[in-house]
Order: C-alpha cells, then sequence, then structure tokens
C-alpha cells in the first residue's frame, strides 16, 4: 500500500515510517525541512517538502496515495487553523475527485487531560488541555465525513533514540525554561 506521512521525519513519524516499509508498503514521507527529505529519501522513502498549511506542496502526492498518516503538529498558537487547512485541501480533494481515503489521526495523550492516578483508557472521555481542545473538534470532524475512513490513535509520551520529547522538557527544566 503507498501511505502518505505526514511528520514524517519527527519523533513517531520516523518509527511509523521504518515500521510501514519494514512491513512492504511505499511511503511518502512529508517534512518540512529540505535536509530532513534528504535524510528521508536515504531511508528508502518518497519525500515531499512542504508545510500542512500550503497544500499545493504535497496535496497531489497525498491523492496518489491509498491512506495518510497525520503526525504533525506546528505547536504554534496557530496549530487548528494549519492543521484544519491541511484537513480541508484533502477532504475537498477527495469529494472532487469523488473517492474516500483511509486517514490515522494522532489524537495523543494530551487529549485525556490530567487523568491523576488513573491510566487512560481508549474508551475514557476526552477532556483535552486547552491547547489541543482542537484535535477534538478535528477527530470529530474526520469521523464524520463521508470522505474519510478514519480512525485516531493516541500514542503517550515518545521516546526516541536521541531521547525524544522527555529529555527535551528536562533539558528545559535545567535551563529554567
Amino acid at each position: 500500500m503507498k501511505v502518505f506521512v505526514f511528520g514524517a521525519s519527527g519523533y513517531i513519524g520516523s518509527a511509523v515510517c521504518a515500521e510501514l516499509r519494514a512491513h512492504g508498503h511505499n511511503v511518502v514521507a512529508q517534512t518540512t525541512r529540505s535536509e530532513a527529505a534528504s535524510e528521508l529519501e536515504d531511508a528508502g522513502y518518497s519525500a515531499v517538502v512542504g508545510t500542512m498549511e500550503q497544500p499545493d506542496s504535497w496535496l497531489d502526492a497525498a491523492m496518489e496515495c491509498a491512506a495518510v498518516i497525520q503526525l504533525a503538529d506546528s505547536f504554534g498558537p496557530d496549530a487548528e487553523q494549519v492543521e484544519r487547512k491541511m484537513l480541508n485541501a484533502l477532504e475537498a480533494a477527495l469529494e472532487e475527485a469523488d473517492k474516500t481515503m483511509r486517514i490515522i489521526y494522532t489524537g495523543g495523550c494530551w487529549l485525556f487531560g490530567n487523568t491523576g492516578d488513573s491510566v487512560a483508557a481508549e474508551g475514557d472521555e476526552l477532556v483535552p488541555l486547552k491547547a489541543f481542545e482542537y484535535c477534538v473538534r478535528h477527530r470529530q470532524k474526520l469521523l464524520d465525513s463521508d470522505r474519510f475512513e478514519a480512525m485516531t490513535i493516541h500514542p503517550a509520551m515518545v521516546w526516541d533514540k536521541n531521547g525524544g520529547v522527555l529529555s527535551e522538557m528536562i533539558e528545559a527544566a535545567r535551563n529554567g525554561k
């Protein structure tokens, strides 16, 4: 299967791309950085450089795929608008082509909010941190759409060979940030 991966060079994206390739899938890997595109191509993926808010940079490549995996986030104050633009562009192109597409949307652990001493479970109510409230709306948009065959995954904190998000948080705390 040919799969388009938003955020292919990120913590989660790099691991997902490797697993897809190991299972025989063709990966079209989106990244925002040219230097990451070279690394992605060296790993055997087709790289697409562009941002979610610039559909002209990735839409044709995504439409050639059987599925999309959304693992990217701008983490900026406009994250909701950036992701909405991406989802709207993809849905409009699917509508125009009169087709559907599988999509895996990353909700993340932030959508469960503060669970205290309880472990979050897939069926728990979503009570997202304020910065990620938009993800619940986008998730519902995908689930309600006639153009997407959607599912959501909620990865927890991510660790990779270079440390990952947790090590960045620890370093920021050490530096008083």
